[in-house]
């Protein structure tokens, strides 16, 4: 299979109005002050100029959304994900292995919880600004670059923004690992396979410019379930819903195989 292309639009007409309700639902349900007509206007400037529009940009910034936005995501967000994922992520012999963990705000607040050291890998020059944790032990990686030994490897919302998210799943089978614990955003009925994508170009080119890839590469949770059974059998599987800062749930899945 070959790498998903990136992309930098969608057809937004076809998602636009369960964009602006989406939109809405975290700004009010998370208590982000903003104008009454933000989101009818962010959504215009978004159908007009794209993801990257300036007017949209502006509009987030110079009213305070995008700072208070960000906050939730990097506080509230983080917080709430580590309380429901550190369970799956303690009891090794080996440190837990967070596989392309951003900037690991997320890894140490996991590490807070399970009390053991996590080894947090991030491709070279994707993040300047890591967090310094003592019970992390950060490491830059390369694509093709073996994995660490390990029990347990973390993919925390990670797959759906790769290229080729195979690579990553052949990473990780050729290591030592016998427990996989995948978090993702998946497909159902309230969020398609065209309204996510348009959900991460605006985290990533309007509210943020970051330089995660965005691919159709999102898939429902049995199709994740069989992307993944390679690995092996999956053992566990439950919803975090709302979660702060985001419109959409997420899906936890835990796998587990024979040691090899």
């Amino acid at each position: 299979m070959s790498p998903s292309p990136t992309i930098a639009s969608v057809h937004f007409a076809n998602v636009a109005g369960d964009f602006g309700k989406a939109i809405s639902e975290v700004l009010d349900r998370d208590g982000v002050l903003h104008p009454p007509s933000l989101v009818a206007e962010l959504t215009r400037h978004i159908a007009d100029d794209g993801f990257e529009s300036d007017k949209a940009r502006y509009m987030l910034v110079s009213s305070g959304v995008r700072a208070a936005w960000n906050m939730n995501f990097a506080e509230q967000r983080s917080r709430a994900v580590a309380d429901w994922v550190a369970p799956h992520l303690c009891g090794q012999t080996k440190p837990a292995v967070d596989l392309l963990a951003g900037d690991c705000r997320l890894t140490g607040m996991i590490a807070a919880r399970t009390g053991q050291q996590i080894t947090a890998l991030e491709r070279v020059g994707h993040f300047d600004d890591i967090i310094d944790n003592e019970l992390i032990d950060f490491v830059p990686w390369e694509d093709g670059d073996a994995l660490p030994h390990t029990d347990t490897i973390f993919l925390g919302a990670v797959l759906h923004h790769e290229r080729d998210p195979q690579a990553i799943l052949d990473a990780v089978m050729s290591t030592t690992a016998t427990k996989l614990v995948v978090l993702e955003n998946c497909i159902d009925e309230d969020f398609s396979g065209d309204l996510h994508p348009a959900l991460d170009l605006f985290f990533n080119q309007t509210l943020n410019q970051f330089g995660s890839d965005c691919v159709r590469e999102h898939r429902t949770a049995a199709e994740w379930e069989e992307f993944l059974a390679p690995f092996g059998v999956l053992v566990h599987y439950s919803e975090l819903s709302p979660v702060p800062a985001l419109p959409f749930p997420y899906q936890l899945m835990v796998f587990k195989r024979d040691a090899v």
